[in-house]
């Protein structure tokens, strides 16, 4: 105790250091309120029954608090209802894939404040709120926290529809099911590939504050090298598939230290082609177990796995099963993309980076591949790995509740009303060896396959027509019903404010929640009528597509012109006097004059010919000017015009 200028001093009580505040429960001090207003106790007697401070009862009973509730601290700018109808359209935002930064956040609380007329929230020069008031928003909503958002394209957010994945899953279901396998782990297979780069960038490293931390690394990009893996819902793996970028493959130099029974092979871009996914299928069923039992292949749309009739062939000749995934789904469906892949890439890192300290940021290239490979490879490849993915996906055990819900959020977008047309119908599971493919199939296999060697298309300008949908029904389900009527201006002086949807919709005017029309396309496509490539009805779909192939190869080899007819202007052409009459056949007569092609004794025997680019027919080019359209780069005759 001290005395100056006559004033008594004594030290703060700090008892109340470090003890939690309002322990009491807001309904409870309502109800003691009653009882007091009642008459039947006083204070004190109501604040031992009832367990609430004295103090808190003192304050409400004479005015000085009015908040109902816990009313520890300043009252916050915004109103408690209003605060938590901005979390939930964060919330909103952030599972639709628009998630806000929080500069966009204090924006938007500034604007709502000014609109509504509540001030002490920002400065009227920067026009947002104070990243204090931020900080202690934050501090409020504990299941809120900064994240670093995970990519994710606009074609998967589409095709992640819960209403195709649900169909997906049953006709999954009926498929092992009607193989008799839905009991047997060792008989359900996942393969897939995957790109990894030999240039080693860790995410997060410890370096000295103020100032930059430097990764060295061997180039400024590196080179992509193809792994192809496969496993089952047991935890056993296929032969692996290694795929090098260029011509000569030294396979003495590179394949030391490889995982046993590695393939390596080259192709021009370091992708996978038709002819080393059959190979890849060799192997494949080698290594499956003759028990006479079928087994269930499941991959992506790839068109070397839908397209590749050899494949296929092979396939059902050795009684597997071959059925896809959903387009742009293969991040939420495919056990080998869920787990192992992931884990493999993030090995594969950490032992590039090992490599790197240790020969001082020395690019590895081919001959230390298998170096960095192997030991991320064995520490991948585990049992608990391919057990997890798939687990986390639902295949094995059958459970479709494994997915968690919030995938399917960033699909309502783009969700527009399924037709009756867009619906996976039900395809008969059959026996693989009842797929009866010919031999003219397997021969335009590799070609068929090439042609559509890049995956699934992105989405441009809005519009589905350009995404490669194996079966599906493209971004299903109803417009989501998220917007009411315009909320009414709250009344100067008065604190409340509308709660639920009113005020979501408020904040909606702000920032609006993104919704993207999809247009419907009436284009034509030749989309594979079913996930199980292995049924009949996939089977018949490649016989048409290779039906109609070699029909257009007729019609283009029919189309073209005789070798001595001139196919550049500018150039006139010498028709041979070697060309008989008799050796002509009616395709090459002019359908003008009726001159024979070949016939020197015409009156028009020195002139060019022109031939129709729509039709079989042919005319002299005096004969096409007159009934024709004459174009620098086609001739369009008379008929086809018309």
């Amino acid at each position: 105790m001290g005395c100056v200028l006559g004033k008594k001093v004594t030290k703060r009580n700090n008892n109340r250091k470090g003890c939690i505040l309002n322990q009491w429960d807001p309904k409870r001090l309502q109800a003691a309120l009653n009882e007091y207003a009642a008459g039947k106790l006083d204070l004190r007697q109501l604040s031992r029954a009832w367990n609430i401070p004295k103090s808190t009862l003192q304050r409400r009973i004479s005015g000085k608090v009015t908040r109902p509730g816990h009313a520890s601290g300043r009252p916050t700018a915004l109103p408690p209802e209003v605060e938590r109808d901005l979390a939930d359209f964060l919330r909103n935002l952030s599972q639709r894939g628009f998630p806000v930064q929080p500069l966009d956040v204090r924006r938007i609380a500034y604007e709502y404040a000014a609109k509504n007329g509540i001030s002490g929230i920002g400065s009227d020069k920067t026009r947002i709120a104070g990243r204090f008031w931020f900080r202690h928003y934050m501090s409020r909503f504990p299941d809120m926290a900064l994240h670093k958002p995970e990519a994710l394209s606009a074609a998967r957010a589409m095709g992640c529809n819960e209403l195709v994945l649900t169909q997906w899953h049953d006709l999954y279901k009926r498929t092992v099911s009607d193989l008799q396998i839905s009991d047997r782990p060792s008989h359900i297979w996942n393969c897939d590939e995957s790109g990894l780069q030999d240039m080693f960038v860790a995410s997060k490293v410890i370096g000295e504050k103020g100032k930059p931390s430097y990764q060295v690394t061997s180039g400024e990009k590196g080179e992509t090298v193809t792994v192809l893996a496969g496993m089952n819902a047991v935890g056993q793996f296929t032969p692996l598939l290694m795929l090098f970028k260029g011509k000569r493959m030294k396979p003495f130099r590179w394949a030391v230290g490889s995982p046993p029974d590695t393939i390596i092979r080259m192709s021009d871009n370091g992708w996978k082609t038709s002819e080393t996914f059959i190979e890849w299928g060799h192997a494949f069923v080698r290594s499956l177990p003759q028990d006479g039992l079928p087994h269930l292949l499941l991959l992506d749309g790839h068109g070397s796995h839908v397209y590749n009739v050899a494949f296929l062939d092979l396939m059902a000749s050795s009684n597997v099963q071959v059925m896809c995934f959903p387009s742009h789904t293969t991040h939420v469906l495919q056990p080998a993309d869920v787990s192992l892949f992931k884990s493999l890439k993030a090995n594969w890192t950490s032992e590039g980076l090992a490599f790197n300290r240790e020969y001082g940021g020395r690019k590895p290239g081919r001959a230390n591949f298998f170096r960095i490979f192997t030991p991320s490879w064995k520490n991948a490849a585990t049992v608990a790995n391919a057990q997890s993915g798939f687990r986390s996906t639902g295949l094995f055990p059958l459970d479709f509740s494994a997915i968690p819900k919030q995938v399917f959020l960033p699909s309502q977008t783009t969700e527009r009303p399924l037709s009756a047309t867009e619906t996976i119908s039900s395809t008969e599971v059959i026996s693989p060896s009842q797929v009866l493919i010919t031999p003219d199939m397997a021969e335009s296999s590799s070609v068929s396959a090439d042609q559509c060697h890049t995956k699934n298309s992105t989405v441009s300008n809005g519009s589905h027509d350009t995404e490669t949908n194996i079966g599906t029904c493209e971004a299903v389900g109803s417009q989501s019903d998220d917007s009411v009527s315009a909320p009414s201006n709250l009344e100067e002086g008065n604190g409340s404010r509308p709660t639920g949807k009113c005020a979501k919709n408020r904040f909606d005017e702000i920032l609006p929640v993104p919704v993207r029309a999809r247009a419907v396309s009436t284009r034509k496509r030749n989309k594979p009528p079913s996930h199980i490539l292995s049924s009949k009805q996939h089977s018949d779909f490649l016989q048409e597509m290779h039906h109609r192939k070699a029909k257009k190869d007729r019609c283009k080899q029919s189309k073209k012109m005789p070798s001595s007819v001139a196919k550049t202007k500018g150039k006139e052409s010498k028709i041979p006097a070697t060309v008989e009459p008799q050796k002509s056949d009616e395709g090459y007569v002019c359908i003008s004059c009726n001159q024979v092609f070949g016939d020197m004794s015409g009156s028009k025997a020195g002139e060019n010919w022109l031939g129709c680019s729509r039709c079989e027919t042919f005319y002299h080019e005096s004969c096409a000017e007159e009934c024709g359209l004459v174009d620098v780069k086609e001739f369009i005759c008379g008929q086809c015009f018309e």
